[in-house]
């Protein structure tokens, strides 16, 4: 559910995880693998709505790529019915406390979160939201229990529109005319084109350049915690920053 709120102005991240909380919190049975399984699109749109609407007031808009959004989360609970028992925590553990493997296992058994492209004749993976449940789960317990995953420092930063929007705010990223001309007057920017793949690459790129620069001085970081630190400062200072790259996609 993670991706793509743009089209819908004002919706952010906070909005989504507040509703998802407050299902979890009230309603838990509803998140069960069954439930997902057969989840209606009016239902996950209440949901996802329910911390965007003013308090005791309802909103008259769409939640962007619903029927997609829908598809994907049905995905989630058939396939871990058919292959985890219904549990998340079985598809965890089938992982055997490797990030990476677990990473690979989300990408292996779930098809929306296999995000990838072809550039120039070459298949190229960022796997955004698979590194991203890692990570979360990492963050969330501690990194331990569950959360016990060795290797997160063999994950990359997940590129998605914050972290290139603040890397081309502090000019770390610079963009061509033509493509900065598209980033700042919002014109969408096809999923899968070259101008796409080089502003998520170059961010992967410039987080693991940071990361090195950080262990010359002697402060070691994962990149995951270099893109919380770095998501974190775009969303305290979102009003300042330049608009970022537009494109329609399931994967971030």
């Amino acid at each position: 559910l993670n991706f793509c709120f743009w089209p819908l102005e004002g919706y952010e991240y906070e909005h989504l995880a507040g509703g998802l909380k407050h299902v979890a919190v009230t309603s838990p049975q509803m998140l069960d693998a069954k439930a997902l399984a057969s989840l209606t699109a009016p239902t996950l749109e209440k949901w996802l709505l329910s911390e965007f609407a003013p308090k005791g007031k309802t909103v008259k808009c769409s939640i962007p790529s619903l029927t997609e959004r829908v598809r994907l989360v049905r995905e989630v609970g058939h396939v871990l019915i058919e292959n985890f028992k219904g549990k998340a925590s079985n598809l965890i553990r089938a992982a055997n406390g490797s990030a990476s493997r677990l990473a690979a296992l989300v990408a292996q058994f779930f098809p929306g979160f296999r995000d990838h492209c072809i550039y120039r004749g070459m298949q190229v993976s960022f796997f955004k939201r698979a590194q991203i449940f890692v990570g979360d789960i990492y963050g969330a317990f501690e990194g331990k229990g569950l959360g016990a995953l060795k290797g997160v420092g063999d994950l990359t930063c997940f590129a998605d529109y914050r972290v290139p929007q603040l890397l081309y705010h502090l000019k770390i990223l610079k963009y061509a005319k033509p493509l900065r001309e598209a980033v700042d007057n919002k014109r969408p920017i096809a999923a899968g084109s070259e101008e796409e793949v080089a502003i998520r690459a170059s961010t992967i790129l410039a987080v693991e350049m940071m990361r090195g620069m950080l262990a010359k001085a002697g402060k070691n970081v994962t990149a995951v915690q270099l893109d919380w630190c770095l998501w974190e400062s775009g969303e305290a200072d979102l009003e300042k920053l330049q608009p970022h790259h537009r494109t329609l996609t399931i994967y971030y």
